[in-house]
């Protein structure tokens, strides 16, 4: 979650995403969307590092599509939470 996240929404992959197209191109829609971007990093990064969390027939596949499902549960509830956060920043601002 937090590398798709860093990838596609923090200022310093700004150049890289402009770079490849935005959300105009395939390579820019795969570096601008965190939900897109969590499954290839997943895909890539299951097998580099073995984190085979079940045992079938296809462990790389299963494990990558059980990381993604967890980044997405943990970016909803990071986002839940920061929004939360600017609620009451908003609050703190007008008092």
């Amino acid at each position: 979650m937090g590398m798709s996240q860093t990838l596609t929404r923090e200022s310093m992959f700004e150049p890289l995403r402009q770079r490849l197209g935005g959300m105009k191109t395939w390579f820019g829609y795969l570096v601008s969307c965190p939900y897109r971007a969590s499954h290839y990093i997943a895909f890539v990064r299951i097998p580099l590092t073995g984190s085979y969390y079940v045992t079938v027939s296809l462990p790389w596949f299963v494990s990558s599509i059980l990381v993604t499902v967890l980044a997405a549960f943990m970016r909803v509830a990071f986002w839940f939470f920061d929004e939360t956060q600017t609620l009451v920043r908003r609050e703190i601002e007008v008092a």
